[in-house]
């Protein structure tokens, strides 16, 4: 094999430092990407006082949550609406890391 066909070492470590550090800067993605959903979640709760309490504690509880819109209506459909890529994040999460 010619010289020039050979792949040099530094590259290849370089290369495969490259991916592990884009692998823990995908996980560091989805672990504070939950963690802000679920802290806005708690946020919500808060908002609506004693109704609230009556809220889940986790975003991927509270999109699923059908009695959270009877406390205030306008407010659910909005977000219920703008959230509708959480499941998506939490599907690719579920696929990179398995």
């Amino acid at each position: 094999m010619s010289k020039e066909l050979e792949p040099v070492s530094n590259e290849m470590e370089e290369m495969a430092r490259n991916l592990g550090m884009l692998r823990l800067d995908v996980k560091s993605y989805f672990i504070f990407t939950r963690i802000f959903y679920d802290t806005l979640c708690r946020l919500i709760r808060l908002t609506y006082g004693d109704k609230g309490r009556q809220l889940p504690q986790s975003m991927n509880d509270l999109l699923k949550n059908k009695k959270a819109v009877e406390i205030d209506k306008d407010f659910f459909s909005g977000f219920y609406e703008v959230m509708s890529g959480f499941h998506e994040i939490r599907d690719k999460r579920v696929e990179i890391e398995h």
